[in-house]
């Protein structure tokens, strides 16, 4: 996903993969976070699961829109 799909997205149904975990999900994307590291802006996302009633904060890069 791109930043410039994060206000349209927010609050949808996303896909987030995960092979080195076994995961294929479906997740809300809940929140958009901004970080700076070492003076570097990171892209993150926070996922919602629904049935598990749990939180994701991935990388906005590894994040699908369905």
């Amino acid at each position: 996903m791109n930043i410039q799909d994060v206000k349209r997205t927010l609050g949808k149904s996303v896909r987030y993969r995960n092979e080195r975990l076994f995961l294929d999900t479906e997740y809300i994307f809940n929140a958009y976070i901004l970080r700076l590291v070492n003076g570097k802006p990171v892209h993150q996302a926070e996922l919602l699961d629904v049935y598990q009633n749990s939180i994701v904060i991935v990388s906005l890069e590894e994040v699908e829109i369905i």
